[in-house]
């Protein structure tokens, strides 16, 4: 008789998935004060040169998601979730001790390319939350998973500048000790969620990033529907994102300290929704109908944003966009999950954190060039057409979704 393991315990386990991910974005904040700065010194302090490094910087990262994300989800479908998690912490930490020794660009390139392949440990740490949470309960999951995650990115910056004032290279000495301590406590405290007889049998073509996209669409029908709306929702949060300081700086008129304020507020901001009001609202309501309130909160927000002439009804608006953002990105996570065999959950994951990645690619530069044919042929008034063009993405992402659940509709 086989015997079925049953799921780890879930406090420990969540407690340092939770930690993984503040660390994980913690770890790239810290660096964010003082990066600018480092790269400027190995540069001879050129501007042009620093903002052309910056932009190497996020191609390199991008591209180790993209091989990174689907090696790391498929490796965890056949060996477990534990193993992967635990060394991408290591991985991560020596790609911040790289940084800290640097002694040119070359090895800088290096660890953004090492922290853009541990960054694919998301495909394993979402399979890993999906394993040990019950489908009704996942919305509330992937919300507090959010939270944690919005921890670092409030944290972040914060020891980072006040780090780097000792020392440019200390903030990165810290992120490289968070991620130790992190893995070491993980190899007491973190169980394994994926019992034998749910593995799948490991196959090569699941690591290539393309024929792992294929695979997952000819295994998974629907997922065509669900990576057109990965593509079109994360086109509209990472476009608008890439070109947010230049537009509030040439719309608004903000500051740098202004720029900060705003970053912290909207974490702090997504974090007590995430924390607090998701939770209360998925006890009231079905995943579909907090979907569908995410959508349209996501969509008229951020189009409002960019019609709004002044900047508090812009901060006023994006609060109303953060709180559709949480629920229709937890709402999404959960609905996808529930359309993904226990075994294939990495791979799916892994495949859509590569997609994700290659939008990631292009998604900047297109959203930079509206900005540009705006300014130039609109000024301040035309100035927030990606923001409408944003928000027209978000409503044919929630056009697909209604398509794939429409003869569904008790879920």
């Amino acid at each position: 008789m086989t015997v079925t393991a049953p799921r780890p315990t879930r406090q420990p386990a969540q407690a340092f998935i939770f930690v993984t991910l503040m660390f994980d974005t913690m770890g790239m904040g810290i660096g964010g004060p003082v990066l600018p700065d480092l790269v400027r010194q190995m540069t001879g302090g050129d501007a042009a040169r620093v903002a052309e490094v910056f932009g190497i910087f996020g191609t390199l990262f991008f591209v180790g998601v993209f091989f990174g994300a689907p090696l790391q989800g498929a490796i965890s479908d056949s060996f477990g979730r534990r193993r992967i998690i635990l060394i991408s912490c290591v991985v991560t930490a020596i790609d911040y001790l790289i940084v800290a020794l640097a002694p040119n660009l070359g090895w800088l390139y290096v660890g953004r390319s090492l922290v853009g392949i541990a960054a694919g440990n998301i495909a394993a740490v979402f399979s890993y939350l999906i394993d040990i949470t019950p489908a009704e309960d996942r919305i509330r999951m992937f919300s507090f998973a959010g939270a944690a995650a919005n921890v670092g990115t409030a944290v972040g910056p914060l020891i980072g500048g006040v780090a780097g004032t000792y020392n440019i290279r200390l903030p990165f000495w810290i992120a490289a000790g968070f991620c130790l301590i992190n893995a070491v406590y993980g190899l007491f405290i973190l169980p394994e969620s994926l019992p034998p007889e749910k593995r799948a049998v490991f196959a090569w073509r699941n690591v290539n990033p393309l024929s792992a996209m294929i695979g997952v669409l000819r295994d998974y029908p629907v997922m065509v529907k669900w990576f057109a709306v990965i593509v079109l929702a994360n086109a509209a949060v990472l476009g608008v994102n890439s070109i947010f300081p230049v537009y509030t700086t040439y719309r608004y008129d903000w500051s740098r300290a202004d720029l900060s304020y705003y970053l912290t507020f909207f974490s702090l901001w997504a974090l007590v929704l995430q924390a607090v009001l998701v939770p209360v609202m998925t006890r009231r309501f079905k995943q579909w109908t907090l979907f569908l309130i995410g959508s349209a909160f996501q969509a008229g927000a951020i189009v409002l944003c960019g019609l709004s002439p002044y900047w508090a009804g812009y901060v006023g608006f994006a609060s109303a966009w953060a709180f559709g953002m949480v629920l229709m990105s937890a709402s999404v996570n959960a609905m996808l999950s529930a359309d993904v065999g226990d075994s294939d959950q990495g791979r799916v994951q892994g495949a859509a954190r590569s997609l994700t990645s290659l939008v990631g690619l292009f998604a900047p530069g297109l959203f930079a060039l509206i900005l540009a044919w705006a300014i130039r042929f609109g000024g301040k008034a035309l100035s927030g057409l990606p923001y409408i063009a944003s928000g027209v993405l978000f409503v044919l992402a929630t056009l697909v979704v209604i398509s794939i659940y429409r003869p569904k509709p008790q879920t």
